[in-house]
Formats: structure tokens, sequence, C-alpha cells
């Protein structure tokens, strides 16, 4: 009887580095798909803190038979102020509650409370698609140290008067005819 002899035969230096390019290719082809889809969700997040927070606004306008508004307090524009953002007022619709409680509205922002408050960065206030910004940022314009920081914005209202409207009023605001938008805006600023 005679025996075959298979010969065994492995995969050459050339196939090994064929296949890996052929991997390679359809990796890199892959990747473009992959970054696209990690963005589409990114972009779903922001929507929904966006709705997110218009849900917030009607609520509080719901309890307070208005919307949030920027408040200047006493008008100084350092550590010092009193003053809070329209999204303080929000704070406990978008289950930041224990945030609110710690804000002291008697006392300015360079209270130990106030500050703490003023440095937390919120998910919610964040869109994931602004990569270069982390939750907070160091110096904000007047006042030194870190702050927590956000990417929704929302308008002043119509009594903003600089330039030719300076003396325009609207009667539609807590402060009836005020014309000094900056702290006491009629809209949401």
């Amino acid at each position: 009887m005679t025996r075959s002899v298979c010969a065994r035969r492995g995969f050459t230096l050339v196939e090994l580095l064929v296949v890996i390019t052929i991997i390679g290719i359809l990796i890199a082809l892959l990747l473009p798909a992959v970054q696209a889809a990690r963005e589409a969700a990114r972009r779903i997040t922001c929507t929904n803190n966006l709705k997110q927070l218009a849900l917030a606004m009607h609520n509080y306008h719901t309890a307070n038979q208005m919307f949030p508004i920027n408040y200047g307090g006493n008008q100084q524009y350092d550590n010092t102020a009193t003053g809070h953002s329209w999204f303080t007022g929000l704070l406990p619709y978008i289950e930041q509650q224990a945030l609110f409680d710690k804000i002291n509205f008697q006392q300015p922002l360079s209270d130990a409370n106030n500050t703490a408050v003023a440095a937390t960065p919120i998910k919610a206030l964040l869109c994931p698609t602004d990569s270069t910004r982390k939750g907070t940022m160091t110096g904000r314009a007047n006042v030194g140290g870190e702050w927590g920081i956000n990417n929704y914005k929302a308008v002043a209202g119509g009594n903003w008067n600089w330039g030719d409207h300076v003396g325009i009023t609207q009667p539609s605001s807590k402060w009836n005819n005020d014309a000094n938008g900056l702290d006491r805006g009629n809209g949401l600023a």
C-alpha cells in the first residue's frame, strides 16, 4: 500500500500582509460610519436637553405665572453681585433641587455656597456635540475662579435699549417700563 503524503502549507508572508491590509481598509471604511453614529447620538442628547429645558420653562411658568428671568440684583458685575441667571429658577425643574437649595439669594456671589453652586457643571446644560466645553471655565469676565458653563441661551427681551433705542420701554416685564435690559430683561435673557 502506498501512502499519499499531504504537504501542509501555511500562509506566506505576502498572503498575511494582504489579509492585514484588507482588514485595515475595512476598518478605515467603517470608522467614519461609527463616528457618524456617535455624533448622531450626541445630537439626540443635545435635542433632548433642549426639550427638557423647554419643559422646565413651561413648568416654571405654570408655577410662577411668568418665565424665568435674569436679575441683576445690585448691578455689580464682580463677585459682590447679588443677581442671578434665569437658569437658577429652572434648577428645581431639571432635577437640581438640591443645588437650588444651596443658593443664598440674600448673599452675593462671593458667598461660599453661591460660589460652589456657580462652579458646578450641570450635564443638562451642556450639549455633547460641543467638544470645546468641558462643563467649567476659568476667569469669568469680571471674576476669577472656575465656573460652570452652559451651551444654551435665551432671548433677553424687548427692553434691551442701547444705541438708537435708548429710552424705548415696554410694559411687559416684572419691571414695567424699565429700559435696563442687561439687569432686568423682560425676556428670558
